[in-house]
């Protein structure tokens, strides 16, 4: 297993350097700034990684000293999301930190609800990771609510967006929801579960670094998607004068 997972880990350093290479070239890192930083960041942390053993303290603490820079980076990039997809829309785009809060809170709460069922297996070897496993699964779950919450504004007004941006929210959503079941299963279990649970990490990053670099390109810029259901010609032009009145209204009265 442990070798598995070093050779998975080595993997998605490379797939990442390619990811990153791949936007440069491209010139997408200019639209996905957080997205590209998040990218440098996590082979940086890779790299500084490499020379300690996984179960040794040095690996641990660079680890937890990290890892809530990857916690807020996931924030920025989420956020820069919804930007994207609402970018011709800025008065409903200045709603994303309320939008945000609110979903924190939502996913705290039910967090809070599985608290004793997460620290129902404390091991003392394992007790700052306990916690860590806590806040990064209520974090992680509050992103997911967000990006539902975008999923069905754009299900049901009529916004069109590009593809890279459908392709980017997709796989994202998709990632931290793992993340979310992985982290609440590995609690429950217990943290002798924490080889695999890195192993699953490890293969979702790989798999989500692959998508990125088949489909993430400069035509999905270009092409336009609509993710919404198909409406009546009267009911479409209701929503879209309702989504405009939206917009402006939110412009005149923003809520940063």
């Amino acid at each position: 297993m442990a070798m598995a997972r070093e050779w998975l880990w080595a993997t998605g350093v490379v797939l990442a350097i390619l990811l990153v290479a791949r936007l440069a070239f491209s010139r997408l890192y200019r639209v996905y700034k957080w997205f590209f930083l998040y990218l440098c960041f996590q082979i940086a942390r890779s790299l500084v990684l490499l020379p300690f053993p996984s179960n040794r303290g040095t690996y641990a603490l660079i680890f937890l000293i990290t890892q809530p820079i990857t916690w807020l980076l996931y924030i920025l990039v989420v956020l820069e999301l919804y930007a994207l997809a609402l970018r011709n829309h800025p008065g409903i785009a200045s709603l994303s930190r309320w939008t945000l809060s609110a979903a924190l809170v939502v996913a705290v709460g039910l967090s809070a609800i599985t608290l004793k069922v997460d620290l129902s297996r404390p091991a003392d070897r394992y007790r700052a990771l306990v916690y860590y496993s806590v806040v990064e699964r209520g974090l992680v779950f509050s992103l997911v609510l967000f990006l539902l919450l975008i999923t069905l504004f754009l299900l049901w007004y009529p916004v069109s967006i590009r593809r890279n941006v459908v392709l980017h929210a997709s796989v994202y959503s998709i990632y931290f929801l793992s993340i979310s079941a992985a982290l609440f299963i590995r609690n429950i279990v217990g943290y002798q579960l924490t080889p695999a649970v890195n192993i699953v990490f490890v293969f979702l990053d790989c798999a989500c670094l692959g998508m990125w670099i088949s489909f993430l390109n400069r035509r999905g810029e270009e092409r336009l998607l609509i993710v919404r259901r198909k409406w009546q010609a009267q009911d479409e032009e209701r929503l879209a004068k309702q989504l405009d009145a939206l917009n402006e209204v939110l412009l005149r009265h923003p809520r940063q």
